[in-house]
């Protein structure tokens, strides 16, 4: 893990750490990390909506 020092907004961390019920401010950190990464990723997903074309194939017989 690495350490890193941060300069944010006043009572932005406490705000969150309260939202969240997170325990401490790295586990709010790590968590609203999360929650970015997955966002961009849908993000991401969403512009590639309808761009991508796939193809089905008959290779496997289906089994009900």
């Amino acid at each position: 893990m690495n350490r890193i020092t941060l300069n944010l907004p006043e009572g932005l961390l406490e705000t969150v750490m309260e939202l969240s019920g997170a325990s401490g401010k790295t586990e709010t950190i790590v968590a609203a990390l999360r929650a970015y990464e997955t966002a961009l990723r849908r993000e991401r997903l969403q512009t590639l909506r309808g761009q991508v074309r796939l193809l089905a194939t008959q290779d496997r017989e289906v089994r009900s």
